[in-house]
């Protein structure tokens, strides 16, 4: 349902001659999500996994801070 919630807004808010090119890209996260597990999954071998989930989840905050702080066009989304 939060899949399915996102890319529906995404889309609501694309102007009409973008929304193939915007559905494109929201396809290409589900395609490219493995690069990104790859190394994760490597690095839950080598060490205890809490270390990369403290990691990941430091990225996540300081994504989430930037956003909030740094794009005032998204705080005023309906």
């Amino acid at each position: 349902g939060r899949m399915s919630l996102g890319q529906s807004l995404v889309i609501e808010q694309t102007a009409d001659q973008y929304r193939s090119r915007v559905t494109s890209v929201l396809q290409m996260t589900f395609g490219l999500m493995p690069v990104a597990v790859l190394p994760l999954g490597i690095a839950y071998d080598q060490m205890d996994a809490r270390w990369p989930v403290l990691f990941m989840g430091g990225l996540l905050i300081l994504a989430s801070v930037y956003f909030i702080i740094w794009q005032p066009k998204l705080r005023k989304l309906p």
